[in-house]
């Protein structure tokens, strides 16, 4: 795994001929303001883009994962409320 900017330069200067992946992570990882973000009163859960990124991990899990953690795990909400019945 590259982690820091110049060995994802030095990895694009290389002839890999398409045989290599590169994901540059992009994620919210501040719990704490997810769950205000989440249990905020205008927040609306939309779907996920499922196959839009095909080498990313952003597809139709998202429901699953998003109950699983914050309703189940984390208790944060009801199964109403992670489910939008609000």
């Amino acid at each position: 795994m590259i982690d820091d900017l110049p060995s994802f330069a030095e990895l694009r200067a290389l002839d890999l001929a398409g045989r290599a992946i590169v994901n540059w992570l992009v994620m919210n990882e501040d719990e704490a303001a997810i769950e205000e973000m989440i249990t905020g009163p205008v927040t609306i859960m939309g779907l996920a883009d499922a196959g839009a990124h095909p080498t990313q991990v952003m597809d139709v899990s998202q429901p699953t994962c998003f109950q699983a953690h914050w309703e189940r795990d984390r208790g944060v909400l009801t199964i109403e409320e992670a489910v939008g019945a609000r």
